[in-house]
């Protein structure tokens, strides 16, 4: 082997490993922000690239018709979570966010749940996820065998996941409520005027405008600052 060509691969290594430390990243941020106490970003990062290379990566390239399954695959898995985003901030919280209590780390918050977890999200991505799952096997695996209905289902897992994932997460959202969750988009005005709310907090201005919801759409009602605070300040507290 010449010099040159050996100081292209080392040149080719550490710009993949450079690479796949910056991708790592993402993934640490997380565990840093699941688990704030034992990890750092740092910690995360080196964990999720130790795990990376233990999962095998190479054999999801091994051949082209394999890594195409895979990343069409990425739907699979996907399609469930886009279900409950929209299922979340449409049906569940009627198109409102406290986003203060985004950020509160405590049962004070109303997105606390049971102990800071929201069982519901699981289990109606787990059942999103599984019609789609044989079909996705047998894309993958070259050895399984599935019947053709699968396939077919795994063939446009986009619309099953999405929509199981949307009707059971609104489904357990009201069977099992969220006392505090639902006691607070309940209580709250329009959506309109929650977002007018946050556009004055962002940018305060001597006065605010809020749509008069029972007169026509053209007619505003112009709100002092104090009069704001009485009516929609209370409501976020």
């Amino acid at each position: 082997m010449s010099l040159e060509m050996l100081w292209l691969e080392v040149s080719f290594l550490c710009d993949r490993r450079s690479l796949f430390l910056i991708a790592d990243e993402l993934p640490g941020l997380d565990l840093a922000a699941t688990f704030p106490k034992y990890i750092n970003i740092r910690r995360g990062t080196y964990i999720t690239a130790f795990v990376s290379i233990a999962c095998n990566p190479w054999k999801l390239v091994s051949t082209p018709t394999v890594f195409l399954s895979v990343l069409g695959g990425y739907v699979v898995f996907l399609g469930p979570m886009i279900g409950l985003m929209i299922a979340s901030f449409t049906v569940i919280h009627r198109f409102r966010l406290k986003v203060d209590d985004l950020y509160v780390g405590n049962p004070s918050s109303i997105y606390w749940f049971s102990y800071g977890f929201n069982w519901r999200a699981p289990v109606a991505w787990a059942l999103g996820t599984f019609p789609s799952l044989p079909g996705f096997v047998a894309s993958v695996g070259q050895k399984v065998e599935v019947a053709a209905g699968w396939s077919h289902v795994y063939s446009i897992c986009l619309f099953p996941g999405v929509g199981i994932s949307f009707i059971v997460f609104a489904l357990l959202h009201y069977l099992f409520p969220a006392p505090s969750l639902q006691a607070w988009v309940v209580s709250q005005p329009s959506a309109r005027k929650t977002m007018q709310f946050y556009d004055e907090m962002i940018n305060p201005k001597e006065g605010i405008e809020v749509l008069d919801e029972e007169a026509d759409d053209s007619k505003f009602v112009s709100l002092s600052a104090e009069e704001k605070d009485k009516s929609l300040s209370g409501s976020y507290s």
